[in-house]
């Protein structure tokens, strides 16, 4: 029943009613609780309900159920297992959306290093654990410390899940958009290309994750003075963006995006 509880609160939360997932996710939560405080249905619990109080930016709800979970998962299963790492990337991840970095930084470092031992240098969840740190070192301008780590995490994608896979997509997009912030625009042109031909082929022209590549590219070929193709790029991410919005309102924020970058354009035109 607590499982059931769970799967809805977080059907719920992926619809962004959160005021219909509270509730669902504290009584599994109560419910696992009274059967064990130590459990590691427990910290699952914790996990989901931190989760929910992070989507809806109450950081300070979240923080004591990770902390717990946290706990839970050391004495259950020891400081060297994967659902430890887990845990260890929430709280980081928690802490670079509060802007602590301090405290961010040592929990993402011991995280990747517990998956490289226990899963190995070419596992997708150690790519991620890669690409979760040089986030952290980007957003702090630590560009020189990003980059490495965002280009290991593209090598092992490229070898564990292949070049046609979304994740290695995923870590071309992080590649580009680190060029980018760099200035090094010739760079993310490459890069956002090859993605899109990716995401075009394993996607499709009609995913939103197409329509903002190309919406991507546009804005790197309008910063260096491209316009002309920038434009082309930007009416094909409105087309893409545009025809799923009679089925899902939740590409009109990107599709508002992309129109206003389109409106951009002609006046600097």
């Amino acid at each position: 029943y607590s499982t059931c509880l769970t799967n809805l609160g977080g059907l719920y939360q992926r619809l962004n009613e959160y005021t219909k997932a509270e509730p669902l996710l504290k009584l599994a939560l109560s419910l696992r609780g009274a059967q064990s405080e130590n459990s590691a249905d427990y910290a699952t619990s914790l996990n989901s309900l931190a989760n929910l109080y992070w989507v809806m930016g109450d950081y300070k709800r979240a923080e004591p159920h990770y902390l717990k979970a946290l706990a839970i998962r050391r004495k259950q299963y020891g400081e060297g297992h994967r659902s430890y790492a887990s845990s260890l990337h929430n709280m980081a991840g928690l802490y670079l959306a509060m802007k602590d970095y301090a405290k961010a930084e040592p929990l993402y470092v011991q995280a990747k290093e517990i998956l490289k031992k226990e899963l190995g240098a070419l596992h997708p969840d150690y790519a991620t654990s890669l690409n979760n740190l040089a986030w952290l070192h980007q957003a702090t301008g630590k560009m020189e410390k990003a980059e490495p780590l965002f280009l290991e995490a593209l090598r092992v994608r490229r070898k564990a899940l292949g070049k046609q896979h979304p994740d290695y997509a995923a870590s071309l997009n992080n590649m580009a958009n680190l060029y980018k912030a760099k200035g090094e625009q010739g760079k993310a042109v490459r890069f956002y290309e090859e993605e899109i031909q990716i995401l075009e082929n394993r996607l499709g022209v009609s995913h939103p994750d197409y329509g903002a590549a190309l919406n991507n590219l546009a804005n790197v070929y309008k910063g260096i003075g491209d316009y002309f193709k920038a434009e082309p790029f930007y009416f094909a991410a409105l087309n893409t963006l545009k025809s799923g919005l009679d089925v899902s309102q939740s590409r009109l924020p990107a599709y508002s995006a992309c129109v206003n970058n389109l409106a951009n354009l002609y006046k600097t035109m």
